[in-house]
């Protein structure tokens, strides 16, 4: 029997969607490694480089080009498993499915300092 795995639906935040939408106006080479990217983690979101900590514990981290982009995100299954549910305060929570993919925040490396990370 053939190992199937499932992909994740993906949910993004609002801050995500505003820089997302930026991102894709102003450098869109990187956008589609972005899409990429999220592909790969709704196959396998465990995938990550980095674990946050402090009030971004319960969140990973993907990298995205090797100094530029950082990814923040969860999946709902970890976070329930863990219960992570009240850290990652996510709108909508309980009626989200296990199979969700939730997309924080992106911002280039540079950037991390002013954005607390």
């Amino acid at each position: 029997m053939k190992n199937v795995s499932v992909k994740l639906i993906y949910d993004e935040s609002k801050t995500f969607a505003k820089r997302i939408k930026k991102i894709a106006r102003k450098d869109p080479i990187n956008f589609r490694r972005i899409q990429k990217t999220i592909d790969r983690l709704r196959l396998n979101p465990d995938k990550y480089d980095k674990a946050l900590q402090g009030d971004s514990r319960c969140r990973f981290e993907k990298y995205i080009g090797r100094d530029l982009l950082r990814l923040v995100y969860t999946w709902c299954e970890n976070c329930r498993k863990f219960n992570c549910v009240k850290i990652n305060k996510c709108e909508g929570c309980g009626s989200k499915s296990a199979n969700t993919l939730r997309l924080f925040d992106i911002y280039y490396k540079q950037d991390a300092g002013k954005l607390g990370y």
